[in-house]
């Protein structure tokens, strides 16, 4: 169950640069087969207005924001091995202390350019290799209006897929895990 509330945000920090004094903190534990794999924190601008916790048990947050007028039209991830994790990420991936996870910084924006997410995500990548899957998007000069993906900013189509699997053996060998789209 995801848990929020409402941030004060420290001098200096991120969050601080992005969204002012306040901001909306979300915190997140996804699973993989029942175990602890990811511990998540969205910092998100207050303009989304108050979150009640049910609200993002069966919906993706980006939705919610969406449904808010607070959509995401950019990100950037930045991937990092974290030799210290916080102790909160730890204690919810029942880790002990100097355990390396990965680290995602992400970086959301919307339309207009303003900051809408700031999070952090920690990731036990001993269960379960993160993977990307790039899709590739040109624009569709036509702007098909037949076509399922024509809401796509700009009317986008896909130009290339490309599928990144994980190696080896096990019952994840072949299956991909996280399916991301970058439209270029």
């Amino acid at each position: 169950m995801p848990s929020s509330s409402c941030a004060l945000t420290e001098e200096g920090t991120p969050q601080r640069l992005l969204f002012g004094q306040r901001c909306i903190r979300i915190e997140r534990l996804y699973r993989l087969d029942g175990e602890p794999y990811i511990y998540y924190t969205h910092d998100l601008t207050d303009r989304a207005g108050d979150v009640r916790d049910s609200e993002l048990v069966e919906q993706s947050l980006y939705g919610w924001l969406e449904e808010r007028g607070a959509a995401i039209a950019s990100c950037r991830d930045e991937l990092s091995v974290s030799l210290a994790p916080p102790a909160a990420a730890l204690a919810a991936l029942g880790l002990p202390e100097g355990t390396p996870l990965l680290k995602r910084t992400r970086y959301s924006y919307g339309p207009d350019g303003a900051a809408v997410e700031y999070g952090k995500g920690f990731y036990a990548t001993d269960k379960h290799l993160y993977v990307i899957q790039y899709d590739v998007w040109a624009a569709c000069p036509a702007r098909c209006t037949s076509c399922p993906l024509r809401r796509r900013p700009g009317g986008m189509r896909p130009l290339n897929q490309v599928a990144v699997r994980r190696l080896g053996t096990g019952p994840f060998a072949s299956a991909p895990f996280a399916n991301v789209n970058f439209h270029i």
